[in-house]
């Protein structure tokens, strides 16, 4: 969609709905979105106030020309007459809040976290790199990148959220802390983190990896300061890969993870939750090859505290219903 962003910008007012619910989205229980025809995901509307539909279907900029078929909507617009176009020409109910289905919410007390998938590069001398649209341009490293969108799976982060019930997060604090005390993070906390969230998502909704799949790691925090706030630093490593042997797995991720966290005693909750998984990942996404660097490449997962200040805040784990990830998702540890 970057192929048309300056014309959505200027001409369109943009909403992401989550097809996934059923299109329950829009505060009304999905009643004007089924009016236009939206019945789940991977598809794109134009749509008037009112409801007059301009465009609906797929538009995925692989087997679509996405500026031609705005530029179409956008005539389609012009054409209309002059009172359904003017401001307040329209009347639109108020959505009553909150939606009667389809609403879904952290766990309560919970903790989010944002995370950021990026893929990445090393430099002359080896050091970590953003990678560039003229990067791209090189079919010997990036031989599969053959849609003009597709540069930003390489060249821009793909975000997600993690979510931690008040009793996980809570577990991460110690009753009496000492500066130098190291203890390991809980396995519920620690195989969540490696299953669900050490995984290259830049190419779109991953899936997960299976208990199988987790080949060694471990994680760690440290007391680094006690007072005025509880600092912790965060260590740890992990090697995912589709078989045992990684060396002939077909993916697969070998990390090392390291950040701080602060806790504020007076308030009762942490103030930061930073840290980052960097290593080198091989192996294209769930589906096989697409978009599989040659060899093995450096891929970086940031991860920081959510402030609930964004809507994407409260899209569930890897955008999927809460319904299908919650039970594993909550039991990562344990064999299903």
């Amino acid at each position: 969609m970057n192929v048309a962003s300056d014309l959505i910008k200027e001409w369109f007012v943009p909403v992401a709905v989550n097809g996934h619910n059923g299109g329950r989205s829009d505060g009304e229980n999905g009643q004007f979105l089924r009016s236009v025809g939206v019945r789940g995901g991977n598809t794109f509307h134009v749509v008037t106030a009112d409801g007059h539909v301009l465009f609906g279907g797929p538009l995925s900029a692989i087997n679509t020309d996405v500026r031609g078929t705005l530029t179409g909507a956008l005539r389609k617009w012009a054409a209309l007459p002059e009172e359904m176009r003017k401001p307040g020409g329209v009347r639109v109910p108020a959505p009553k809040y909150p939606p009667k289905q389809g609403l879904v919410q952290p766990p309560p007390g919970g903790l989010v976290l944002r995370t950021y998938t990026r893929n990445l590069k090393r430099g002359p001398a080896g050091e970590l790199a953003r990678i560039t649209k003229a990067d791209v341009k090189d079919r010997k490293l990036y031989p599969d990148v053959n849609w003009e969108w597709a540069d930003a799976i390489f060249t821009q982060p793909m975000p997600d959220v993690v979510w931690l019930t008040a009793a996980e997060w809570r577990s991460l604090v110690p009753a009496r802390p000492h500066k130098g005390d190291r203890y390991v993070v809980p396995a519920a906390i620690k195989m969540r983190l490696f299953r669900y969230h050490l995984i290259n998502g830049s190419f779109g909704l991953p899936t997960q990896w299976s208990v199988d799949e987790f080949v060694r790691g471990e994680l760690t925090l440290t007391v680094e300061e006690v007072a005025p706030v509880l600092r912790l630093r965060l260590r740890g490593s992990a090697l995912m890969a589709e078989d045992k042997g990684p060396a002939a797995a077909r993916r697969g991720y070998d990390a090392h993870l390291s950040g701080v966290l602060e806790y504020d005693a007076d308030k009762g909750a942490f103030r930061r939750f930073d840290f980052v998984a960097v290593g080198d990942w091989w192996g294209g996404d769930s589906e096989g090859g697409r978009f599989a660097r040659p060899g093995r490449a450096p891929l970086g997962i940031a991860f920081e505290l959510a402030r609930g200040d964004r809507a994407s805040d409260l899209i569930p784990p890897k955008g999927q219903p809460f319904k299908d990830i919650s039970a594993e998702y909550f039991a990562a540890e344990r064999r299903p």
